[in-house]
């Protein structure tokens, strides 16, 4: 019983850290300034669409994470 309850507060307390490190995704437009350190990740475009949302998560300059949005062509192929 106590061993279930251990694991029960940790996956708790793993949900609230997650909840903490949440960042607004940010839509880029033409003239931002981004202050880009270290790329985390990126996501891929749909290969299948015409255009895409795409998400750049990375550090500026200062540590601090963000994640800006933006479009991108894709292939476009569908077979």
């Amino acid at each position: 019983m106590y061993k279930a309850l251990l694991i029960a507060a940790l996956a708790l307390t793993g949900f609230a850290a997650q909840a903490d490190e949440a960042v607004t995704v940010t839509p880029y437009a033409y003239g931002i300034k981004l202050d880009i350190a270290k790329v985390i990740s990126q996501t891929g475009p749909d290969e299948f669409k015409d255009v895409s949302p795409v998400q750049l998560e990375y550090l500026d300059s200062n540590g601090e994470r963000h994640v800006v949005e933006y479009q991108v062509v894709g292939t476009g192929h569908t077979g």
